[in-house]
């Protein structure tokens, strides 16, 4: 059998000793990527490779900045304050793209493949596996749609997705718990889903099977990344390798550095014991800055090593509804950012701002850019209101006849003062925000 096969070449790559026999043991009815994988890869926006090597064009439908906040609103349970719903939309959308999907389209994959796996009938007609499916369009545009609307549409609606992802991201996962987890799923139902993030793109794989040295724990991965073809006798199987008593990651693919349990079906309860409870991540947001660059080219944060910044997807986005973005988790009262972007040109930068759960600064900066790369200072001033300064470098003799720093602010900022008015205008601001994105 292909498993017992690959985890014999694993065996033979890091050594025979770490490799006893399988806990599950291999069977004709086991996940077997090169059958219940894809016959296509993983794609990103609408453009992909089928079997092939065809370009096929897949047009998904548009998710609105709107679209997001509804479905946040209607279907999660958790009971979220204006602000938090404002910062986690914010959040979501940016991650999802105005065209859901623009990353990649992983998730999706593997959900589907899962399910294909465990419910054969659900194939589409004509096919036997998913190996069979040579591309996600024309005859099997089903197929692409059931992929997308996981990859999209639930992954707005489901909650424990959102904190689960988050929490991964903002260092909350708990390795031991979530290995724990897999090795359970995968003995009841012969998979269990799998993020990982770390410098690269946060991914999903799907985990297949796993085997226990005395102190590692070695779990099979089917990664949507490569086609069900490119599964085959590969020298070199993606392998995580964990200590199961500490939780310690041995082995991960280049780029990655966490994973958590993943699974379509799981509830807040089983999230709360990955992240140690998702009240962890709403506290980490309370306090909590958003910017997104909708005009400009890359921004960048400067902030003390030890204060996250996290980059949502439209850093390595095509076209998401930022050119760049970036969420900073607990920020100092003042720091710096720059936006780099030619001379002469116009940027702008939404910002929402949170501070004790509050929002303390909403707005759009707009200015020209007259020195490159254009900085801009965040600070928290009296009575906890924030202000955004676009700042400009000054010839070095006018400072000094001045006797002003070498910085000075330019004649543009922006307050936001908390308590209800503020708090009114957000609203009335982020009600108003798919017009203005063009959806």
């Amino acid at each position: 059998m292909y498993r017992r096969r690959m985890l014999g070449l694993i065996g033979g790559t890091l050594g025979s000793s770490w490799f006893p026999q399988s806990v599950r043991g291999a069977s004709a009815d086991a996940f077997d990527p090169t059958v219940h994988g894809f016959g296509f890869p993983n794609w990103s926006g609408t453009t992909g490779t089928d079997a092939d090597g065809n370009e096929f064009q897949y047009e998904p439908a548009d998710i609105s900045h709107e679209d997001v906040e509804t479905l946040i609103s209607e279907h999660w349970e958790t009971t979220l304050s204006r602000a938090m719903g404002i910062m986690l939309a914010r959040i979501v959308y940016t991650w999802i793209g105005g065209n859901a999907a623009t990353n990649g389209h992983c998730y999706g994959m593997v959900s589907t493949a899962e399910s294909y796996f465990r419910d054969p009938d659900a194939l589409p007609a004509g096919v036997e596996s998913a190996s069979d499916i040579p591309r996600p369009t024309d005859e099997y545009g089903a197929v692409g749609d059931r992929i997308r609307e996981l990859q999209a549409a639930q992954l707005v609606r489901f909650e424990p997705y959102w904190f689960a992802l988050l929490g991964l991201r903002w260092g909350l996962a708990d390795h031991k718990a979530s290995l724990a987890q897999i090795t359970e799923a995968i003995d009841e139902t012969g998979t269990a889903g799998i993020s990982l993030d770390g410098e690269a793109n946060a991914h999903q794989v799907l985990a297949y099977d796993y085997e226990r040295s005395d102190d590692l724990t070695h779990v099979a991965l089917y990664d949507p990344t490569f086609s069900a073809a490119d599964h085959e006798g590969t020298a070199e199987p993606w392998v995580l390798s964990v200590e199961h008593d500490t939780g310690a990651v041995q082995q991960i693919r280049d780029g990655y550095a966490d994973f958590l349990h993943h699974d379509p079906e799981m509830d807040l309860q089983m999230v709360d014991g990955l992240i140690g409870g998702h009240d962890q991540v709403l506290g980490t947001l309370s306090n909590a800055v958003f910017f997104g660059l909708t005009a400009g080219s890359t921004l960048e944060v400067d902030v003390p090593r030890e204060v996250t910044v996290d980059r949502p997807g439209a850093e390595y986005a095509d076209d998401g509804p930022y050119a760049d973005a970036a969420v900073v988790l607990g920020p100092p009262d003042e720091f710096e950012l720059s936006i780099d972007a030619p001379a002469g040109e116009a940027f702008e930068l939404e910002v929402i701002g949170l501070r004790e759960e509050e929002v303390v600064l909403d707005d759009i900066v707009s200015a020209t850019v007259t020195e490159v790369p254009a900085e801009l200072q965040f600070r928290v001033v009296d009575a906890g209101e924030a202000v955004v300064d676009v700042i400009e470098e000054v010839e070095e003799e006018t400072a000094e006849s001045n006797g002003n720093a070498d910085w000075i602010e330019g004649g543009w900022w922006i307050t936001a003062a908390v308590g209800a008015a503020g708090l009114g205008v957000v609203y009335f601001y982020l009600s108003h925000r798919s017009n203005r994105d063009g959806n």
